[in-house]
């Protein structure tokens, strides 16, 4: 009441009520209670998804019967590439989470979490942080000082 009188500030700027963001409720309420995941798993799986959202539906009211795997990897390819490989590997795993979503509540009859593209992670891929002291010191025996 206090808040619609105008005597205090809102906590939260006011949620979007639209498909698109009841969509995007519905999802956060089944992570939380039926699947049991923490707060801070949403706040990496929810972006994700209305992003995903944004892009193939724009404004409009989101239409998943027409979704197909094409859809799916074009937004994997062209999202990964501005990601680190463990953000990207976020985004995959948020993105299945969703599409597993979406066939339990039969939004769609295709398994679409199975086309979600991987990440690839290697180990030992990337150019270590630091050198151990025990390492340095073996480098520096082998050079000619």
């Amino acid at each position: 009441m206090l808040c619609q009188k105008g005597v205090v500030k809102p906590d939260q700027p006011p949620v979007a009520d639209n498909a698109q963001a009841r969509t995007v409720a519905e999802f956060r309420r089944y992570l939380l209670q039926e699947r049991g995941l923490s707060p801070s798993t949403l706040l990496n799986y929810v972006p994700v998804v209305e992003q995903f959202l944004v892009d193939r539906f724009h404004d409009r009211a989101p239409n998943f019967a027409l979704l197909r795997a094409p859809h799916v990897t074009e937004f994997v390819l062209c999202h990964a590439r501005q990601l680190s490989p463990v953000r990207a590997g976020l985004m995959v795993t948020a993105l299945r989470s969703f599409f597993r979503y979406l066939r339990h509540r039969g939004a769609i009859a295709t398994d679409l979490a199975g086309c979600v593209p991987t990440v690839p992670n290697w180990s030992l891929s990337t150019l270590p942080r630091f050198l151990p002291a025990a390492a340095v010191e073996r480098v520096l025996e082998c050079c000619d000082q």
